[in-house]
């Protein structure tokens, strides 16, 4: 299966990463790009 054999999803949000994240984060409201402090705000309560 090539590119071209599939879907565009690059509208999704699923598909759109933070800014200066280096499409390692997943947009996302509180701005944050390192895949490390992500992490922190996930398992903090």
């Amino acid at each position: 299966m090539n590119p071209s054999d599939r879907y565009d999803t690059s509208f999704l949000p699923e598909d759109q990463y933070q800014p200066g994240s280096k499409e390692t984060v997943l947009k996302n409201l509180l701005g944050i790009i390192s895949r490390e402090e992500m992490e922190i705000a996930e398992t903090s309560g």
